[in-house]
C-alpha cells in the first residue's frame, strides 16, 4: 500500500484554500514515536500540502496565538485521544474551543476512552465546532469518532509517521535481538522476557543540550508571549531539530538488532520503514492489532506474539531464516 497516496487522498481535499498552517501539541517529552509522528506531519504539511508551518505549540501552553481565517489549525496525531492521557485531551479541547472560526483538523489518532462520562465531556466540545475534522487510524476509532463529530467529518487515515517513507538504517546490527518495551499506562503484564535478550525503552533519556535550549525558549515564550511572537519561525525550527534528534536516537536503537521485539506501535512502524524484521505484542487496548488490521503494515516483516516468552521463540525462528542471516552479514 502507498501510504503517502492514502494520506494525500484523505487530507488534501480538506486542506485546500488556506495560506498558512499551525501545528499544536508538540511532544515536549522524549517518546520517539510521537516525535516521528511530528516529523511526518511537518513533512506532509510542507511538501504535500505546500503550506508553511508558521507557529507551533505544546500542550502546556497557557496562551494561544490569534489566527487569521486563512490559517489551518492542525492538532498532532498519535494515541493520546481519550482519557488515558488527560493532559493532551484537555489541551485538544482548549484549542477546539479557542478557534471556532478556523478549520481545525485532528491528525490521525487512536481513540480510547475508559469512561463514558469523559467521552461525553469531550464530545460536548467537539460537536459544537462546525468545521472540525477528526482523522482516526482504525475502525474502532471511527465508531467512537463518528459520535464526536458528524460522520462526514470523521476520516479514516493511516499514521502520519508513514509520510516519512522508507528510511535507511543509520547503523548496522550489533546484536541478534533487541526488545523495546513500554513501561507506561498502556503496558500489559505479559510475563518475563528472557534475561539473555537486551531490552530498553526510548523514553526516560537524559535531557540533551538542545532539549535545554528548547525548554528555555518555551519558558521565555510563556513569560513574554507578545515580545517573542516575531520569533515563531525560530521556535518551529527548534522543535523540528529536537524531534529529529530523538527520532535519530530511536532509529539507532532499532537498527542495532537483526530482529526487534516490541509492544510499541511506532517501533513497529519504524521497523517497517527501516525494513527490520520484528515481533509485536499488543498494548493495553489493542492499538497495534487494530492498526495492523486496518493498514496491513509489516507484511513479510512482522510476526505477532501473545507474551514475552512467545515473542522470544518467534524471534529465534525469524533469526534462523537465511534471508535475515544474509542481510545481517552472518553468512556469505
Amino acid at each position: 500500500m502507498n501510504y503517502l497516496n492514502t494520506l494525500t487522498s484523505v487530507l488534501q481535499p480538506i486542506c485546500r484554500g488556506y495560506k498558512n498552517a499551525v501545528l499544536f501539541d508538540f511532544p515536549t517529552y522524549d517518546n520517539v514515536g510521537d516525535l516521528a509522528i511530528w516529523l511526518g506531519q511537518v513533512e506532509f504539511i510542507r511538501r504535500t500540502l505546500k503550506l508553511p508551518v508558521v507557529a507551533v505549540e505544546h500542550c502546556h501552553a497557557s496562551i494561544l496565538p490569534d489566527l487569521g481565517s486563512d490559517t489551518l489549525v492542525f492538532l498532532s496525531g498519535g494515541g493520546n485521544m481519550g482519557d488515558l492521557w488527560p493532559q493532551h485531551e484537555h489541551f485538544r479541547l482548549k484549542v477546539i474551543k479557542r478557534y471556532p472560526q478556523n478549520r481545525v483538523i485532528v491528525l490521525p489518532q487512536s481513540i480510547h476512552f475508559t469512561s463514558s462520562d469523559k467521552l461525553n465531556e469531550s464530545a460536548q466540545v467537539t460537536r459544537t465546532h462546525e468545521d472540525l475534522f477528526l482523522c482516526v487510524r482504525d475502525a474502532p476509532s471511527v465508531e467512537v469518532g463518528s459520535t464526536m463529530v458528524t460522520k462526514e467529518r470523521c476520516r479514516l487515515c493511516p499514521d502520519m509517521a508513514l509520510a516519512l517513507g522508507s528510511i535507511g538504517r543509520p547503523v548496522g546490527p550489533s546484536m541478534q535481538t533487541f526488545a523495546l518495551k513500554r513501561a507506561d499506562a498502556e503496558k500489559r503484564e505479559l510475563g518475563q522476557l528472557s534475561p539473555a535478550i537486551k531490552s530498553g525503552d526510548w523514553v526516560g533519556t537524559p535531557v540533551t543540550r538542545l532539549g535545554r535550549v528548547v525548554a528555555a525558549f518555551d519558558r521565555l515564550q510563556t513569560r513574554y508571549p507578545n515580545r517573542l511572537s516575531r520569533l515563531a519561525g525560530a521556535r518551529v525550527a527548534l522543535y523540528n531539530a529536537l524531534a529529529r534528534e530523538h527520532f535519530n536516537r530511536g532509529l539507532t536503537m532499532l537498527s542495532q538488532a537483526e530482529v526487534v521485539i516490541t509492544d510499541r506501535l511506532h517501533a513497529h512502524i519504524l521497523c517497517v520503514l527501516l525494513g527490520i524484521p520484528h515481533v509485536v505484542l499488543d498494548n493495553s487496548y489493542g492499538k497495534i492489532s487494530r492498526f495492523r488490521r486496518e493498514w496491513n503494515t509489516g507484511e513479510g516483516l512482522c510476526e505477532v506474539a501473545e507474551n514475552w516468552a512467545d515473542a522470544t521463540r518467534v524471534a529465534e525462528q525469524m533469526l534462523a531464516k537465511p534471508s535475515i542471516a544474509v542481510a545481517s552479514g552472518r553468512c556469505s
